[in-house]
């Protein structure tokens, strides 16, 4: 596939070069709220891996069981912690380089939302695991 130039040409209007912050504070504020997002994603992965301890029928998300079953508990949250670093990554990038600052604002704000959800699960995951121990 061959994107064209006039592509090309949008994609540079539309992403920076570099970050496109006016301010180094705000740029550092998404880099540690990212930050904060794949270690919650991290921390999920294991320990939802010391909760299930080999038992699929404990998880709850029938999708994530079922592949669970399928290739195993390890390769599932592997491959579900690189998943999650990727969109991290992702929104992250856009959050720096996007030129329009509503598409920086919101790339932000999804990060935070991603955070902070992760942070709930974590610890979800860690009252459970206090319980089983």
């Amino acid at each position: 596939m061959r994107v064209s130039h006039d592509h090309r040409a949008q994609w540079r209007r539309e992403i920076a070069p570099e970050s496109a912050w006016r301010d180094a504070r705000t740029r550092r504020w998404v880099d540690l709220v990212a930050a904060i997002a794949v270690a919650a994603a991290l921390l999920d992965a294991l320990l939802t891996y010391l909760v299930l301890d080999g038992s699929v029928h404990l998880e709850r998300n029938p999708l994530v069981g079922a592949a669970m079953r399928a290739i195993g508990i390890g390769p599932t949250l592997t491959l579900g912690a690189l998943l999650r670093f990727g969109i991290v990554a992702a929104l992250a990038f856009i959050a720096s380089r996007a030129v329009r600052p509503v598409v920086r604002g919101f790339a932000a704000g999804a990060i935070v939302v991603i955070a902070v959800w992760w942070c709930a699960v974590v610890f979800a995951n860690a009252v459970a695991a206090a319980h089983l121990f």
